[in-house]
């Protein structure tokens, strides 16, 4: 069967396209090698719909749908430090990061995604044309699979994090798609930990944010290493054997990867 192609100028249009079963829309192509290819009847180009752009108002970034890795990187990258400046830099390959857009990226969601966590980690608010359109939070944009189908991301926004980042992807080789990632933001007044956010992705829900890990460090901060690996070790991810390793070896590296970046940003070396 002959696949349609579609190539509407405005939302209201690609929205309307998608309502239809086996319709789906097509940004950097990518994600067509996640799906059931067979069961898609047509494709909704989004190139004519101007959501590659990128905002900054104060200490707000808006990334439109259609921005690439390589332009979010691109736009972020006069600050190194940026968490999505550090995941996406290591995420798949150059040519990919050349095709793989920050919408398509949020609506699949595959397991081995470097951009989840950050976004989780930044508290990131997610804008969907469709029959419930509107600004969700992203964790709910997550677990609803009803505002993923028949509706289209427009953009993805966040309050931008003054602190340190530690970002880690566990892989065989550099570009091999992370059993994990480890996502951690830090922000410190002298010694005291004023804000602090943990994110894993690769478990069996997919991601996973350590609040009760946050607040533990928030309002009793560990006096050293040894207190930080107390605090660590009970903690469950949950992972299921990989091509890294078996469940229990991922749960150990994931637990060594989350110290070693808690250790770096709440005790780093004296310069």
């Amino acid at each position: 069967m002959e696949l349609k192609w579609f190539f509407p100028e405005r939302i209201e249009d690609a929205v309307d396209l998608i309502q239809e079963q086996g319709v789906v829309p097509h940004a950097g192509g990518t994600g067509l090698l996640l799906g059931k290819i067979r069961n898609v009847k047509a494709l909704v180009d989004l190139g004519r719909l101007d959501l590659d752009f990128f905002r900054k108002e104060g200490t707000t970034i808006e990334l439109g749908a259609m921005m690439t890795y390589a332009d979010t990187i691109r736009h972020i990258g006069r600050d190194s430090n940026h968490i999505l400046v550090k995941a996406l830099s290591h995420a798949a390959t150059a040519l990919l990061r050349n095709r793989i857009t920050i919408g398509g990226s949020v609506a699949y969601f595959p397991m081995w995604s470097d951009l989840i966590g950050p976004l989780v980690a930044l508290e990131s608010k997610i804008n969907i044309q469709g029959p419930n359109g509107g600004i969700y939070d992203i964790e709910d944009f997550i677990k609803n699979r009803n505002l993923r189908k028949g509706h289209l991301i427009t953009s993805v926004f966040f309050k931008d994090f003054d602190g340190d980042a530690f970002y880690y992807r566990a892989t065989r080789t550099e570009v091999d798609y992370p059993a994990f990632t480890v996502t951690i933001l830090c922000s410190k007044d002298g010694n005291v930990v004023r804000d602090i956010r943990i994110v894993i992705t690769g478990n069996t829900d997919k991601y996973l944010r350590l609040r009760e890990l946050e607040n533990s460090i928030k309002s009793s901060p560990p006096d050293d290493r040894s207190a930080l690996k107390e605090l660590v070790e009970p903690i469950e991810i949950g992972f299921t054997g990989k091509k890294l390793g078996s469940a229990e070896y991922i749960e150990h590296l994931a637990k060594v990867a989350l110290l070693r970046g808690l250790d770096s940003l709440i005790f780093p070396p004296k310069s």
